[in-house]
């Protein structure tokens, strides 16, 4: 059988994969509010805007877009990790104890 160790060490990870995934899952929200809402902004009063406030809303426009696919990049790294560290669990629990008869030596 798997010592409890592993299994332990494996739900820890796995908790703290969802967290982070769910903290960034938030920010990307925020980010995509907050652009949404800049752009909106930037339409509605574009006749008013002159060029040196348009580029002022322009560069955090940039920032947010930038800085928005970096998350959403980490957060698609996370699930990828949150998803192989349950089939690592499954895998390892279930899977080798299958595996083991067909062994010379036993499983403990």
């Amino acid at each position: 059988m798997i010592g409890t160790n592993e299994i332990t060490y494996l739900e820890k990870t796995l908790n703290q994969l969802t967290i982070a995934n769910e903290k960034l899952s938030t920010d990307i929200h925020h980010q995509d509010y907050r652009f949404k809402d800049l752009q909106k902004y930037m339409v509605e009063y574009k006749s008013e805007l002159d060029k040196f406030e348009m580029y002022n809303y322009q560069q955090p426009l940039r920032m947010i877009d930038k800085r928005g696919f970096a998350h959403v990049t980490e957060r698609e790294h996370i699930r990828k990790l949150n998803t192989s560290i349950l089939l690592h669990q499954f895998y390892s629990i279930y899977t080798i104890e299958l595996w083991t008869r067909y062994f010379k030596w036993p499983f403990k």
